[in-house]
């Protein structure tokens, strides 16, 4: 075990299927080339400056969890979703 730490680059997206918006995570190899997976996870979800500026910025993007999942996947990443207090809160 020893004193390593791993730290894997991550990309947070945001979806409102099934009513209220989640936050999830996308998450990818230590060695992966972020840029790339950014660049491409732009064009295939379509998270471009303009797009974003269109759609009235960043606290009005919704990206579909199942699209997402199918881009975060053919880049070798993995998808976890979580639900923080807040969420567990508007639940109960």
């Amino acid at each position: 075990m020893g004193d390593k730490l791993t730290v894997l680059p991550g990309i947070e997206l945001r979806s409102d299927q099934g009513g209220d918006p989640i936050h999830y995570i996308c998450i990818f190899p230590e060695d992966c080339n972020l840029e790339h997976v950014w660049t491409t996870l732009q064009g295939k979800l379509n998270l471009t400056a303009e797009a974003i500026a269109q759609r009235g910025g960043q606290d009005h993007i919704y990206v579909p969890l199942e699209e997402a999942a199918k881009a975060v996947v053919d880049l070798g990443g993995v998808i976890s979703i979580h639900a923080g207090q807040e969420q567990l809160d508007r639940e109960h």
